[in-house]
C-alpha cells in the first residue's frame, strides 16, 4: 500500500509540474516559458546538497594532542595507538603505528631516565 501512495505522489508532483508550465507557457508565451524553465532549474541546483567532504581518518588537533600527552605519559601513546592500529582506514593505521611506536620509545626512555637517577 505505501508503494502506491509513493507512485500517486509521485505522479501528483509529475502532473503538478505539466499543469504548471502549460500554465506559464500559454500566459508568457515561449519567452516566458523559459525564463520560467531556467529559474526553476536554477533553484535545483542551487537546492542540491554537495557530496559530502571526507573527513581525514585523524585530524592535526588530535595527532598533536596525542603526541604531546605520550611524551607526558607514554601510556596514552601506546592506549591510542592499539586503539588506532586496529581501524580500516591506512590513515588511521599509520597514525596508530606512529602513536605506538613513540609510546614505547618514550617509556622505554622513561625507565632509562629513572634508573640513572639512582
Amino acid at each position: 500500500m505505501p508503494a502506491a501512495l509513493a507512485l500517486f505522489a509521485g505522479m501528483a508532483d509529475y502532473y503538478d509540474a505539466i499543469i504548471t508550465r502549460r500554465f506559464v507557457s500559454y500566459r508568457l508565451g515561449r519567452i516566458g516559458f523559459l525564463l520560467f524553465e531556467m529559474i526553476r532549474t536554477m533553484n535545483e541546483k542551487e537546492n542540491e546538497i554537495p557530496p559530502p567532504q571526507e573527513k581525514p581518518a585523524v585530524s592535526a588537533g588530535v595527532n598533536l594532542a596525542v603526541i604531546i600527552g605520550t611524551i607526558l605519559f607514554p601510556v596514552i601513546g601506546i592506549a591510542m595507538g592499539f586503539t588506532y592500529f586496529r581501524k580500516d582506514s591506512p590513515a588511521a593505521k599509520k597514525a596508530g603505528r606512529n602513536w605506538l611506536i613513540l609510546g614505547v620509545l618514550m617509556f622505554i626512555v622513561n625507565i632509562v631516565l629513572v634508573s640513572t637517577m639512582k
